[in-house]
């Protein structure tokens, strides 16, 4: 299932790196100072 529309992606991206809750299946995580997604458990 995809998103309706680019901001909504967006907007559930930047939602995720906030609080750090998965999004899709996959979680932010910052590894020597860059940001990586790693599949949420």
């Amino acid at each position: 299932m995809g998103r309706p529309s680019y901001l909504a992606l967006l907007r559930a991206t930047a939602d995720s790196l906030e609080t750090g809750r998965p999004i899709r299946g996959w979680r932010p995580a910052v590894r020597k100072g860059e940001l990586d997604w790693k599949q949420a458990r």
